[in-house]
């Protein structure tokens, strides 16, 4: 209710307030759209987390400041120390976690208020070790790509032998000649082109590959493809419905290296099997069935688990011409975990999916339910 509360509050002030008013906007952002719209943007530490004194939370419409300090400035101005303001625990719109002593890619906004992230929580990226370098390139290939200049050929981001996919199933031959290697589209499935550029496609691929920026390469690949927007905004899921970007085999291929390779345990991974979708792969069926074992051997599975369940027997089902899938959905939200073994086992044996040992999923790789790009 406290909830439902604040959100009529932040829509009352979207609506009635001036633009100057109101800081930052609340849709969906994705990694593409706050490098455009963003006046300053680096890599920093988050430093100290300091409160606002009332008067301060009035004047700013902000409840605390972090202070960020810019190691290096992939666009704006160069400082030595940002102060941003924000507003702890909101949760409509949800705020960036801001914690001392991380390191953070943020995207910013000069407003007469003060600096506030653009997009709230989609401003603010932490990367996992490693990826800063690849998510800074990114960003400098983006701002290029929006000036008019030509993409960088592909470097570190997708470095590797595109082979590696079909690699792990010759692996193993005897244990995946039992998955089915054909894959048919739904019957009147006809995709159409989404309003991407093409100059746009090979950057949203790489940063599909990459963990930390795989929901913003995805969220415009496979429009309709995230299951929380799917839920929250029907706005979303009636203009997008049934579109993606058209893509090549050998993207398909790079999609799928990424997916086994770098998973990342949130509702991405309904993304990016939707994206896969007709993409037919022994090692990428042997590698679906493995989470899935892994998720049902769980003692509770994540919400969007289910609907990787969902996904993963339509990718089995569809090709068959059963309705696995449609009978699974009607209870999906319902079922209990032992409940959802025995739907699995049973669909198993009609579709003659074959085992496979479940991948090992701790509970604490589970990102949890989060508005914006998940963590």
């Amino acid at each position: 209710m406290k909830r439902a509360r604040h959100c009529l509050l932040v829509l009352f002030l979207a609506v009635f307030l001036p633009t100057s008013a109101y800081p930052v906007g609340t849709g969906p952002k994705t990694l593409w759209t706050l490098v455009d719209e963003a006046d300053l943007i680096f890599v920093g530490q988050v430093g100290e987390i300091q409160e606002l004194n009332p008067e301060a939370r009035e004047q700013h419409y902000a409840s605390a400041r972090a202070l960020l300090y810019p190691s290096e400035v992939l666009k704006g101005p160069a400082k030595e120390s940002v102060p941003v303001l924000f507003r702890p625990g909101a949760v409509c719109p949800e705020q960036p976690e801001y914690s001392e002593g991380e390191t953070v890619i943020v995207f910013l906004v000069d407003h007469p208020r003060g600096w506030f992230t653009v997009g709230n929580v989609y401003g603010a990226l932490f990367p996992e070790a490693g990826e800063v370098e690849d998510i800074a390139g990114l960003i400098r290939a983006a701002q290029k790509l929006q000036q008019g200049s030509e993409l960088p050929k592909k470097g570190k981001v997708s470095a590797g032998p595109p082979e590696r996919v079909a690699e792990k199933s010759a692996a193993e031959p005897e244990a995946a000649a039992g998955a089915p290697s054909t894959r048919v589209s739904p019957a009147g499935h006809q995709p159409s082109e989404p309003p991407v550029a093409a100059a746009q496609k090979e950057w949203l691929l790489r940063a599909a590959e990459l963990p930390t920026t795989r929901w913003h390469g995805l969220y415009l690949l496979v429009p309709n493809g995230d299951p929380y927007e799917w839920f929250h905004y029907p706005t979303y899921r009636d203009r997008f419905r049934d579109q993606r970007v058209p893509l090549e085999p050998h993207q398909l291929e790079a999609l799928a290296n990424a997916f086994v390779d770098a998973p990342k345990y949130n509702r991405t991974m309904v993304m990016m099997l939707r994206a896969l979708e007709d993409y037919s792969d022994q090692g990428l069926d042997r590698y679906v069935l493995g989470v899935v074992s892994g998720l049902l051997e769980l003692q509770e599975i994540p919400w969007w688990g289910r609907v990787f369940l969902w996904e993963a027997l339509a990718r089995f089902g569809d090709r068959r011409g059963q309705k696995w899938a449609e009978d699974f959905g009607t209870t999906a939200w319902k079922a209990s975990q032992e409940e959802l073994r025995q739907i699995f086992a049973r669909a198993q044996a009609e579709l003659q999916i074959p085992f496979v040992p479940p991948l090992r999923i701790e509970p604490e790789d589970l990102s949890p339910i989060t508005a914006g790009p998940p963590r």
